[in-house]
């Protein structure tokens, strides 16, 4: 083993969290959406490689007790700093280990989901194709694998800023020094264009980004000594050679050229002989620069086709904006919804309103198909709208073309999750745990929640599940006069404690 400190993921600790398209319920639900039938999610095993502080996988394994996680990495003081927390949660069904990804061999066992974020492009080739064989020799026969990496052609104009910036830092060792040089001198060579240059542009824009980004996050990405993009075609023919088949990407939207028209659609249907490459195509189109791609075992068999019948299987819950207010589904108005990852969807229908609507009531809640077929039908009698017999086929249709379109997502279970605060309101322990040092929290959806007011963050700590309203109020009143009447509540009230219990319930911060 190296020794630590030649570990650049130990000399500067990489800002870690959690990314919901790799939660196992996300892996499940388009596994059988494609027609495999995978591991129950309440009893699954979960291999994550490049765990980090386990920010990713702790989280699963408070929310899946009965599942078993093990989270691999080369870094020490990121898996202490994970320990610490999995120890002070204590949950006996996840372990982090220090170990090389070229260390893993079949022995480890099988897994159920494996994970790898954030690792694949920025590694050796020999482990690139290790991480690959891991996926095939360690994935159970109906397991899914999860591998980001970033992609070209997008990542061709990310290529040149990097390389600039590597020229210009390469004499520093200092990572503050490199992280502030890199960002220099991409702002000198953008200002010095003329201001109708597209050149100018296209910098500003990649230093808009780069400064958005946090110093450690841009030391361990761009800057690293190794950042190897793929074109689609490249990366699936590598998996390939080690008997690994395209399942899907790990946000099913992706795979679709919605907001480009049906004519644009119907050109990249006739030009693609194949999936792949009409996956590829469409990263020409979209410029993409990042990928999730979903991975099964060679000779799984595979239903491409999605009949909307399949939606009856699952739990669904909507991706949307919260802050839009609707009217009726049956006041005849055009209503837009916009997604969370900025996918929109302007409609007057009737029925495709009161889905979206029904699902954005029910937030952070997920609900069953037959659910919210009743829900759906109750909304548009309540409203004066006639129906037309066939609801239940026609609420499958509606639910497919929102999922293409990214605003509404498939779960194989109902989150364990409270839609409401109790009489003790019990948050999450994580929650409460991550809220003692900082605003970004993880909730029960495997989602981050901002959460900037420290007076809602010091009331979070507190809901263990032990106090009732009166005592909470009284809590929260204690805190804000310690704060000099600062923040959100200076003098709070019945009022005030019901509005804060509100917002940790459709943050998805409560159990039940």
């Amino acid at each position: 083993m190296q020794d630590a400190w030649q570990n650049p993921y130990d000399a500067v600790l990489y800002p870690s969290h959690c990314f919901s398209q790799t939660h196992p319920d996300r892996l499940a639900a388009l596994a059988a959406l494609f027609g495999m039938q995978p591991a129950r999610v309440e009893s699954c095993r979960v291999l994550e490689l490049g765990c980090g502080d386990g920010s990713n996988l702790i989280p699963m394994a408070l929310g899946l007790p009965d599942s078993l996680f093990l989270g691999v990495d080369s870094a020490r003081r990121p898996l202490e700093r994970g320990r610490s927390v999995i120890a002070e949660l204590g949950l006996a069904n996840i372990a982090l280990e220090q170990a090389d990804i070229l260390e893993i061999s079949p022995e480890l066992g099988r897994f159920d989901y494996i994970i790898c974020h954030g690792v694949f492009s920025w590694v050796p080739e020999e482990v690139r194709r290790r991480i690959l064989a891991v996926c095939r020799d360690n994935l159970a026969p109906q397991g899914v694998a999860y591998v980001s990496y970033n992609a070209y052609p997008g990542w061709h104009i990310r290529r040149m800023v990097r390389e600039m910036m590597l020229f210009h830092v390469g004499a520093l060792e200092d990572p503050s020094k490199k992280i502030a040089q890199g960002r220099a001198l991409i702002a000198f060579l953008a200002e010095a264009q003329p201001d109708a240059s597209p050149l100018r542009a296209l910098l500003e824009a990649e230093l808009k980004e780069l400064n958005e980004r946090k110093d450690e996050a841009l030391f361990h990405d761009e800057l690293a000594a190794i950042n190897q993009p793929f074109y689609f075609h490249e990366f699936m023919e590598l998996a390939a050679a080690h008997g690994l088949h395209y399942l899907a990407e790990a946000d099913l939207a992706d795979m679709f050229g919605g907001r480009f028209g049906r004519a644009v659609r119907d050109k990249l249907h006739a030009i693609s002989p194949d999936l792949a490459s009409k996956e590829q195509y469409l990263d020409f189109l979209k410029c993409r620069r990042f990928r999730q791609t979903l991975l099964c075992r060679e000779g799984v068999r595979l239903s491409r086709e999605l009949p909307p019948e399949r939606m009856k299987d699952f739990f669904i819950s909507a991706r949307l904006r919260e802050d839009r207010d609707f009217e009726d589904a049956g006041s005849g108005a055009e209503l837009e919804f916009q997604g969370v990852t900025g996918s929109c969807l302007k409609t007057g229908d009737a029925l495709v309103k009161a889905v979206l609507i029904t699902l954005g009531q029910a937030r952070p809640q997920a609900l069953h198909f037959e659910e919210l077929l009743a829900r759906v039908c109750s909304e548009l009698r309540r409203d004066g709208v006639r129906e037309k017999g066939d609801e239940g086929s026609q609420l499958a249709d509606v639910i497919l073309a929102c999922l293409c379109a990214g605003l509404v997502e498939l779960r194989t279970r109902r989150p364990r999750l409270a839609a409401s605060a109790g009489e003790r309101p019990a948050a999450s322990p994580l929650a409460r745990l991550q809220a003692r040092s900082g605003s970004l929290l993880t909730n029960l959806l495997h989602n981050t929640v901002a959460l900037q007011d420290l007076l809602l963050r010091e009331l979070l700590q507190r809901l263990d599940g032990t106090r009732d309203r009166a005592e909470l109020l009284e809590l929260l009143r204690a805190q804000a006069r310690s704060q000099g009447a600062a923040g959100d509540f200076p003098l709070p009230e019945r009022g005030d404690l019901e509005r804060a219990l509100t917002l940790f319930a459709r943050s998805a911060l409560l159990f039940r």
